[in-house]
């Protein structure tokens, strides 16, 4: 609900903090799986996406379960990791997929606001997951990475920036990724 405010010829719309939704994309997933996640994030930043994990924005000492939930709430697109680690684990991982279940209550039937990402053959639990077409990046990383892409077409680009690591002005971090130790085993993953 917005609220107008009137004074003369100025008029003002407010509108409640549920309702700003910001070209943020959240992207969940299971501790055992942030070697994929991370590597997702740095993707998506990549391709100038403002991607969003915890990992990598949430600064020292904030209130990270307070965080996780706003940003939820204000993100355009949610992308949940699905594997046998985020299904059958107990713990903050459910939290974060429940209340994205929640927000896609939401939105309209025919607009995309969780992509299931599926990481492996495991299937979701949820019958609204169920419901969703997924993206399979678990059998073929940069096919399931451009159909991820095809759908975030649509946000708005937020350019890379050089972050001088001295100084914490942003709460991006810098694209700074190496997942593999030698080269050799980032193509074995291909």
């Amino acid at each position: 609900a917005s609220l107008q405010v009137s004074a003369g010829h100025l008029t003002i719309f407010l509108m409640e903090k549920s309702e700003v939704f910001e070209d943020i994309v959240f992207i969940s997933y299971a501790r055992e799986d942030s070697t994929t996640a991370e590597r997702l994030y740095m993707d998506l930043r990549r391709n100038e996406i403002n991607a969003w994990i915890d990992s990598k924005c949430i600064l020292p000492g904030e209130n990270w379960q307070h965080t996780v939930t706003q940003t939820i709430k204000k993100s355009s697109f949610f992308l949940l990791l699905i594997s046998k680690h985020s299904i059958s684990k107990r713990g903050y991982v459910q939290r974060e997929i429940k209340q994205a279940l929640r927000a896609l209550e939401e939105f309209p039937t025919d607009q995309i606001f969780l992509i299931p990402v599926k990481l492996d053959q495991t299937e979701p639990i949820d019958e609204e997951l169920q419901n969703l077409n997924w993206v399979d990046i678990g059998s073929s990383y940069n096919k399931g990475l451009r159909r991820v892409l095809t759908v975030l077409s649509q946000v708005k680009r937020t350019p890379l920036i050089y972050v001088d690591p001295k100084v914490t002005s942003e709460k991006r971090a810098p694209i700074e990724f190496t997942p593999y130790k030698s080269t050799d085993d980032f193509f074995r993953q291909l």
